[in-house]
């Protein structure tokens, strides 16, 4: 399990670097095929927070609604923050427990 929510953690923060740099280059398409798969790691690690506004990032980097993606870009950074913050307390704790 650690090491699958670092590969989560590390590939996350990939993506969201990507899909700001993308929403600042305005690709819609790129936004959208970004959030999906970051909707999907989520999901698969049980993160329903990120997955829901990855999905929601999704559908409106899809309509070029680049206000609501600014905020949803936002509100994922935040949301990684307290998640990965989260699993690093996680991570340490589980580590001296186990010495």
């Amino acid at each position: 399990a650690k090491e699958i929510l670092e590969v989560y953690v590390s590939a996350a923060e990939t993506l969201l670097d990507s899909i700001e740099h993308e929403r600042t280059r305005r690709d819609g398409r790129a936004v959208e095929s970004l959030a999906h798969q970051l909707q999907g790691s989520s999901a698969a690690i049980g993160a329903g927070e990120m997955q829901r506004l990855s999905k929601r990032l999704e559908d409106m980097a899809a309509q070029n609604n680049w206000a609501q993606v600014k905020i949803l870009c936002e509100g994922l950074k935040w949301s990684f923050r307290r998640l990965s913050r989260y699993v690093q307390h996680s991570l340490a704790h589980e580590f001296s427990a186990a010495e």
